[in-house]
């Protein structure tokens, strides 16, 4: 005997409805609606902005679709009653779109103002940035296209985050309760940061370091946001161990996951071996104190060797990328050839948009500050 489907019926068809075999109506599931669309773009906002702040602090950024699954079910069907699986993929969908592009901004727009541009709303240099950061996403997005075949089909790569996702949104009641539990979250991190505000909320003379549990006997432990570990344990003055009361990033960490322990994994080298090591070895100015080895070597050792490594990461990731590359634009290039059927975009498009981006970043770079490009040094 077969079974029926609750949501089929064959009474009249209602404005929800959609016609089956045999005359038969079933309602058709809520997708894109204007509840979904609004929470999306709030969601999309307010994402942007909390992990921009976290990103300039932390100095990576982390994805927003597994937070933006949980937000939009928890709203649309705790609190809305009323939203489908499809309507909560739409609004994470949208949300992660517009949270996307911050990584692209934040790594690239405080160097600007650090070389000495004023950014306000009411200067063209304003808007050509903002014209180039446009431009940045719209080359991006043309130039991972091609790779998607490659990813998905070729290589099979797992996608651990959208895998997560999808869990969420099949899983009946699993978007509301984790909602809660991301509220419980945030009021525990804003307890925990709350001291750290005192003197903000409350005056001068508040502060962590100045509570009576923890007075002048906290041996210099707390110290405004931070704890130093490194004076708790007694550790010579060129280990430096402090941790910075920013719950955030703790659960930036969380949700990066094993790419988190990189950054941790450089901060051990770097403050626990390096400066140790050059220290140790004389490589510092002998009138240097201990207490002041880790500045020294941050300055001039770890920073300088940071940057080289994100760069050349960056250069051999382009390297290591070129065969996936070759043979996405060869699926491109022979796509051309079938007739019908065919789910790749044609190089047409997609080199329309390359060279688009390619004019407006040229435009912005012309015309910032008034000054053609120095083509030996692009800084100056």
């Amino acid at each position: 005997m077969d079974s029926e489907d609750p949501s089929a019926s064959t009474g009249p068809a209602g404005p929800d409805s959609e016609p089956l075999a045999g005359g038969v109506f079933q309602k058709r599931y809520r997708e894109v609606t204007r509840s979904a669309l609004l929470l999306a773009v709030v969601l999309g906002v307010v994402m942007n902005a909390a992990i921009t702040y976290a990103g300039l602090k932390i100095g990576f950024t982390i994805g927003g679709s597994a937070i933006a699954a949980v937000l939009g079910f928890g709203i649309l069907r705790g609190v809305l009653r009323k939203g489908s699986i499809l309507e909560t993929n739409i609004v994470q969908t949208a949300a992660s779109a517009v949270n996307t592009p911050n990584s692209g901004v934040i790594f690239t727009v405080p160097v600007l103002l650090l070389i000495g541009y004023q950014l306000t709303l009411n200067t063209a240099d304003f808007w050509l940035i903002t014209l180039a950061c446009v431009a940045g996403a719209l080359m991006g997005t043309a130039f991972i296209i091609p790779l998607r075949k490659q990813m998905i089909d070729i290589e099979r790569l797992r996608f651990p985050s959208p895998t997560a996702v999808a869990s969420i949104l099949k899983s009946p009641g699993a978007g509301p309760a984790k909602a809660r539990i991301l509220g419980a979250g945030v009021l525990v991190g804003a307890l925990i940061f709350l001291p750290t505000q005192l003197e903000t909320l409350m005056g001068p003379g508040w502060s962590l370091a100045n509570l009576p549990w923890l007075g002048a006997n906290h041996g210099g432990v707390v110290d405004g946001e931070t704890v130093n570990i490194g004076n708790l344990l007694h550790l010579p003055g060129q280990f430096e161990l402090i941790f910075a009361i920013a719950p955030f990033a703790l659960g930036a960490g969380f949700l990066t996951g094993r790419p988190g322990l990189f950054v941790l994994a450089g901060g051990i080298l770097a403050y626990f071996i390096l400066t140790p090591s050059i220290y140790q070895l004389g490589w510092m100015p002998d009138h240097l104190a201990p207490e002041d080895a880790p500045g020294y070597g941050f300055g001039t050792v770890n920073r300088p060797l940071g940057i080289g490594l994100l760069l050349g990461g960056a250069l051999m990731g382009v390297l290591a990328s070129l065969p996936a590359i070759k043979e996405a634009v060869k699926s491109i290039a022979g796509a051309r050839k079938l007739h019908g059927g065919a789910d790749e975009l044609s190089l047409r498009p997609l080199a329309v948009a390359v060279i688009a981006g390619f004019v407006f970043l040229y435009l912005a770079a012309n015309l910032v500050g008034n000054k053609p490009v120095n083509l030996r040094c692009p800084v100056t």
